[in-house]
């Protein structure tokens, strides 16, 4: 059901990418995905050199957030965005972040960034990706690249809402991504 509508958008010859970089071509990384199972095991679903991208300028929006980290005692978290790929777009994006969601959202969209769009039908959906992500593993150009100066109200005009979960609350420790304080 979900594809259908991936192939319709990609029929229309657009698909998107989102990043705080700027690039003028394509190069395809390792990519990994995983799946916890029902006794708590991490499965790896995808592990594979690709570039991704999505039919929803949205979703890229929300990809050009840079992941920032924060103190917090002697560990470095760092703040996080989340959207699903999985179903029927919800126009949410989920904010990991620290304080507010005002604070959080400019600590991570702080730098502008770019939206490339790709013809849709250099792309193609995989098992186990998300139904809203679209992979290749070649090298294409973009047909267009916008510099983006405020994604965040880019992402307004389009019907985007966000949530906020705060890092510092204890009752949301499962949801910190620690790093190493350099030096230690």
């Amino acid at each position: 059901m979900y594809i259908i509508s991936i192939v319709c958008i990609m029929n229309n010859n657009f698909v998107y990418h989102g990043s705080h970089e700027f690039f003028e071509h394509v190069v395809p990384k390792k990519q990994v995905r995983w799946r916890e199972d029902n006794n708590g095991n991490f499965l790896v679903t995808f592990d594979e050199i690709s570039f991704h991208a999505t039919p929803h300028k949205w979703i890229a929006l929300a990809y050009m957030c840079q992941l920032k980290a924060h103190k917090m005692g002697e560990k470095m978290v760092r703040y996080n965005m989340g959207v699903s790929l999985y179903g029927e777009p919800s126009y949410t994006v989920v904010i990991h972040g620290f304080e507010s969601l005002e604070k959080s959202l400019a600590a991570m969209y702080k730098v502008w960034g770019y939206l490339y769009t790709f013809h849709g039908d250099e792309f193609f959906h995989m098992e186990w990706l998300g139904d809203l992500e679209v992979i290749t593993k070649n090298s294409p150009l973009p047909l267009r690249v916008e510099h983006i100066l405020n994604p965040i109200d880019d992402m307004k005009d389009l019907g985007v809402s966000f949530e906020f979960i705060d890092l510092a609350q204890e009752k949301n420790a499962h949801f910190r991504r620690y790093e190493t304080v350099r030096g230690q």
